[in-house]
């Protein structure tokens, strides 16, 4: 068996406040498979007249001393003993549940106070993986300090630093740079399916192709049977 933790029903009062909520403990042992619950809550909205907002768990850690404490809001730990394929999953949100085509659906992040570190994803050593500054608006992977809306720290010299694949038969681009208005864009820099190079068009007709002045110091070509014309004005 399983030990669950269950709340009841909640129903507002018609202040939208309610203080019912008891913890029941029992013990579950089911003899089919289904989805248990370690603790759940459920609300259901019955005033008309107001809105009520619904917390499902609220945990709040005061720390008060001058000791170089650790606080931790959230740990889930997920231990898996057994035998047979399994997923563990740490954290679900699942919206699945919404049928008013009116919700706003949200799963996101708020935080009281902007941080260059606002969020991260560290390995198991504490490094982080990624990291999200609200401060600056930019997300930083391999690094805590991005400079720019997105930045990838390489890592090592033996760490690839950015990788694209795309897709067989692919019939539009496999990466577009656009300088862009609030009325129209235009392509800067385009890579297409077949792998060429544009810079200034859409449509590459080489394997590299510009559109517009090239201001060159010097131009080397190692065809020694290749026709190639150029035209000077």
């Amino acid at each position: 068996g399983s030990n669950f933790v269950l709340r009841p029903v909640l129903n507002p009062g018609y202040d939208g406040y309610s203080t019912n909520l008891v913890d029941l403990s029992a013990t579950f042992a089911p003899s089919a498979g289904g989805t248990q619950y370690g603790e759940k809550f459920v609300a259901t909205n019955t005033p008309t007249v107001m809105a009520n907002t619904f917390i499902g768990k609220s945990l709040n850690i005061y720390d008060g001393t001058s000791k170089a404490n650790t606080l931790k809001g959230l740990s889930i730990s997920l231990n898996d003993t057994g035998s047979g394929s399994k997923t563990l999953q740490g954290l679900l949100v699942d919206t699945s549940g919404t049928t008013n085509s009116s919700a706003s659906v949200t799963t996101a992040l708020f935080k009281a106070a902007n941080s260059t570190t606002a969020f991260q994803v560290q390995n198991a050593s504490g490094l982080s993986i990624f990291n999200v500054d609200s401060t600056n608006q930019r997300v930083g992977i391999g690094t805590t300090t991005p400079s720019a809306k997105l930045s990838v720290d390489q890592g090592s010299a033996t760490t690839l630093g950015f990788y694209l694949a795309g897709y067989t038969n692919s019939s539009v681009p496999l990466f577009t740079i656009s300088s862009s208005t609030p009325t129209a864009t235009s392509t800067a820099f385009i890579i297409d399916a077949d792998g060429k190079v544009g810079i200034g068009t859409t449509t590459p007709g080489g394997t590299f192709a510009v559109q517009g002045q090239v201001i060159a110091e010097r131009l080397n070509t190692y065809s020694t049977t290749a026709t190639s014309t150029i035209a000077a004005g």
